[in-house]
């Protein structure tokens, strides 16, 4: 029985530790191409006012960019911040079990409200400069 506790338990750390390498990847990965788009569109824009609404669109999408941006690299310290906090636990757990004379018992540490937060303000902020965008492109046709 134990055994079979054992194997679960090895299951489960692999599995946990592959979800956290892709979502580590995932969010690296759409942080370099918004940071790029970012970029270009600043330094191509060109200096023509155009109407208000043509400007409002144009700052709104490049806010919502940078907003998905700064929130995104907050998601990636995340992964960061449960390594270290997950090393602490352990080390403690560690300690308790050797003054117990105890096997050590397995550790895990809950995601922190901010990250989470973060990581959806990710989505949401690059959808909505996805959308700011068009609505910029189509007003720059129009006038």
């Amino acid at each position: 029985m134990d055994k079979d506790v054992s194997n679960s338990l090895k299951a489960l750390h692999e599995n946990s530790k592959v979800l956290a390498e892709k979502r580590f990847a995932y969010h690296q990965y759409l942080l370099v191409p918004a940071s790029t788009l970012f970029g270009i569109l600043i330094s191509l824009h060109s200096n023509d006012l155009g109407t208000l609404y043509t400007r409002l669109f144009f700052s709104l999408s490049i806010a919502a960019l940078v907003c998905g941006i700064l929130s995104n690299a907050m998601a990636l310290y995340s992964h960061i911040d449960a390594v270290n906090r997950t090393r602490k636990v352990a080390t403690q757990e560690s300690l308790d079990a050797y003054r117990e004379n105890r096997a050590m018992n397995p550790v895990s540490v809950p995601s922190r409200k901010l990250f989470v937060v973060c990581e959806k303000a990710t989505y949401i902020c690059y959808a909505l400069g996805v959308v700011l965008l068009s609505l910029y492109t189509i007003f720059m046709t129009w006038s």
